[in-house]
């Protein structure tokens, strides 16, 4: 991994056409090369949707399928499929909340975890190598744009206060 340096003169620049061409262009190069990263550990039947939602509800961002839903602007058909699909295949469970019997929370199987932690690793490698290349301050300021390019309806769960 080189470590090239953007020229700041010529970034200053960056609201110009050819530069916000350029800048979509590498954005959705690098989400294509990652995306394969991420599918190339799948098994099969399984979709980076479902990759997604293993994550979330790993991470504890989301616990229902509402809050899938909600993350992912899916419809509720849409999410309750794959959530179904993950289920059966014995990464994901449903289990009853605290306190709310009827708030079914989805949790992760040891199945799942280990599915998971296969692929975290795989993304991990890739992503911090190109961290430790850039140092903090950038993937801060990158972690920054990227939560501005999110839909503001997921934004919330991507709070600090909620990720501490």
């Amino acid at each position: 991994m080189s470590n090239r340096r953007i020229d700041a003169h010529r970034k200053a620049r960056f609201l110009r056409p050819e530069e916000m061409d350029r800048s979509v262009a590498l954005l959705m190069l690098a989400a294509r090369g990652f995306e394969a990263t991420a599918r190339a550990g799948l098994p099969e039947g399984l979709t980076l949707t479902h990759r997604l939602m293993l994550l979330l509800i790993k991470s504890g961002t989301a616990t229902t399928a509402g809050e899938l839903q909600t993350l992912l602007g899916l419809p509720k058909q849409t999410v309750s499929r794959h959530v179904h699909q993950l289920i059966e295949a014995g990464y994901v469970a449903r289990r009853a909340a605290d306190g709310d019997r009827r708030r079914k929370l989805l949790v992760m199987t040891a199945a799942g975890a280990e599915l998971c932690d296969r692929l975290d690793r795989t993304q991990r490698r890739r992503l911090g190598s190109v961290f430790r290349t850039h140092g903090p301050e950038t993937v801060a300021n990158f972690e920054t744009v990227l939560l501005d390019l999110v839909e503001p309806r997921a934004r919330p769960f991507f709070d600090e206060e909620t990720l501490s």
